[in-house]
């Protein structure tokens, strides 16, 4: 596992968190579990470290994320003190002739009048409100594609110091690029960030980042999985996080057991009490089969040609057995003997 890309920058990193009045986090629109937990797990971890942070995406959390911890905490765009807010309107030559506003109590109505045989034909859905002076001094961008998913919440970039996380491709903007292709998850680098400079590292945390790793891994099965991978996630359980699911795994399997069909009628579920209502082995549920016949042995049919002639007792009955019941009989006909 090849860490020297973060500790080469830990120095600059460390400047620019701690020199940054606000830090804001973004994700990029092609959501995914990891890149979602490892931003929020970043966004956890500056907040308890006493940092002004805020984190945005231009795109809705999808459903599937919902468990994430901070999940709710994610913006369209950055909050702070701005200093200028701009309507943007949708615009059409020669719809919009003039335009005021006025003040009732304390409300600022922009008014807009259409021209001459014309309507305003925008909807209010088409209305964006962008803030400027509210931009952070630091960026985190955490598995975007392009700049321009920066500059798509941020109006203006130039006087930002823009921090890239990615572990999938190497960007080609941000002042400080944090790819290393050894990693299989950004959940990993933001460990190794959070490890190298010191940031907290909680059970919430832990528990986004490690749900995000398990993702990125698949359970830790796919062939690309680091061995930081491993190293982490032992890190990330130790703070208190869990492999998600492996109670309900278990239950299932029970509930599974159960369900099992009869072998005698072909369906059904086995029952595994008796009357006592306490539950019996398996075996007991499949009864063996009846011996219709009770076989001799070969070895004992030997055994027993070799014993003496002599009288013998049938030890279950009592009886005496003839002396000769082991010689061979010759059977003469009813003929034979009337002749004789």
């Amino acid at each position: 596992m090849n860490d020297s890309v973060i500790k080469s920058q830990k120095v600059v990193l460390l400047g620019l968190v701690n020199q940054a009045s606000s830090i804001g986090i973004i994700v990029g629109e092609n959501q995914s579990l990891d890149k979602m937990a490892a931003s929020l797990g970043l966004y956890l971890s500056l907040s308890q470290a006493g940092k002004s942070v805020s984190i945005a995406s231009k795109k809705d959390p999808i459903v599937e994320l919902s468990n994430l911890v901070g999940i709710d905490q994610i913006k369209k765009e950055f909050s702070g003190d701005a200093k200028k807010l701009i309507v943007s309107l949708p615009y059409k030559e020669g719809e919009v002739e003039k335009v005021s506003y006025n003040i009732e109590g304390n409300r600022l109505n922009i008014n807009l009048f259409a021209a001459k045989n014309a309507s305003i034909t925008f909807d209010a859905q088409e209305v964006e409100y962008i803030k400027n002076g509210a931009t952070p001094s630091l960026i985190f961008a955490v598995g975007l594609r392009a700049a321009n998913e920066v500059t798509s919440i941020v109006s203006d970039s130039s006087t930002l110091k823009i921090v890239v996380i990615d572990a999938l491709q190497n960007p080609d903007f941000g002042d400080i690029v944090l790819f290393d292709s050894s990693f299989s998850s950004v959940s990993e680098v933001v460990v190794q960030l959070l490890k190298e400079l010191s940031l907290p590292l909680d059970q919430d945390i832990a528990q986004n980042l490690l749900d995000g790793i398990i993702f990125a891994t698949n359970n830790f099965t796919s062939g690309n999985t680091s061995a930081w991978a491993f190293e982490a996630a032992g890190m990330l359980l130790k703070k208190g996080a869990r492999r998600r699911g492996q109670n309900q795994n278990r239950q299932g399997r029970q509930n599974s057991l159960q369900q099992l069909p009869n072998m005698r009628t072909g369906r059904g579920s086995v029952s595994f009490q008796s009357n006592d209502k306490r539950q019996q082995p398996l075996k007991q549920v499949f009864p063996q089969p009846q011996v219709q016949s009770q076989a001799v042995p070969q070895q004992e049919i030997l055994q027993t040609s070799q014993l003496d002639t002599t009288d013998e007792i049938d030890e279950e009955k009592g009886d005496r057995v003839p002396s000769d019941w082991f010689v061979p009989k010759v059977f003469k006909s009813s003929r034979q003997n009337q002749g004789s």
